[in-house]
């Protein structure tokens, strides 16, 4: 019976640390965070937590070379992405757009398409490829990422570069923009009157 009720109790405290992890993060007390994650056997995502707490936190530039060791670490999809971001915006690291798209190209996230598909549509650090930023955005909104569904509805409503003006398709996107809670896509639904393309 001990056998059995000893990884139980352990698998549970473990959990319930996990989720006092999660709660300490969203609430801004890193320091908790980083306390009770040190304490935890190491995992990837321990190690990814970890990581996250302290690009969080970010009070000195050594959180970030922190943060850059347990990402690396983890080797998670999450942490690529937030490696990605690192060698992206020079946090912790020397600016490397090539390392800045390798790891997003590794954590294949919504997250990681989305900034992929902004640094495409841009073209500040690599040449911009409205085809491209048009393919991850796509593949980002249908994923159910916010950002990328308000950027597409937004693009839809004029045309440019990317796309040629259809208020169908930004009637769809901003309509579930708005269903992710964003505010500026639920102003520019009723700014349009795009429940007339529904």
């Amino acid at each position: 019976m001990k056998k059995i009720i000893l990884p139980l109790l352990t698998s549970f405290l473990f959990a319930s640390n996990l989720d006092n992890v999660m709660l300490d993060l969203d609430t801004n007390n890193y320091n908790e965070a980083i306390k009770i994650l040190k304490q935890q056997k190491e995992t990837p995502q321990v190690d990814f937590l970890l990581g996250k707490a302290y690009f969080l936190r970010h009070l000195t530039y050594t959180d970030y070379i922190l943060a850059m060791k347990y990402f690396k670490k983890a080797k998670t999809k999450q942490s690529f992405y937030y490696i990605g971001k690192m060698y992206q915006n020079a946090l912790g690291v020397k600016r490397n757009i090539k390392e800045a798209i390798r790891y997003y190209k590794l954590s294949n996230t919504k997250e990681a398409k989305y900034d992929l598909a902004k640094m495409y549509l841009d073209g500040k650090y690599i040449l911009k490829d409205p085809k491209v930023a048009l393919k991850l955005l796509k593949e980002s909104a249908k994923e159910g990422y916010g950002k990328a569904q308000l950027l597409l509805g937004k693009l839809y409503l004029e045309s440019n570069e990317v796309v040629d003006k259809d208020l169908r398709e930004a009637s769809k996107w901003l309509y579930l923009a708005t269903q992710n809670g964003n505010q500026e896509a639920k102003n520019l639904w009723n700014k349009y009157k795009l429940y007339k393309f529904q």
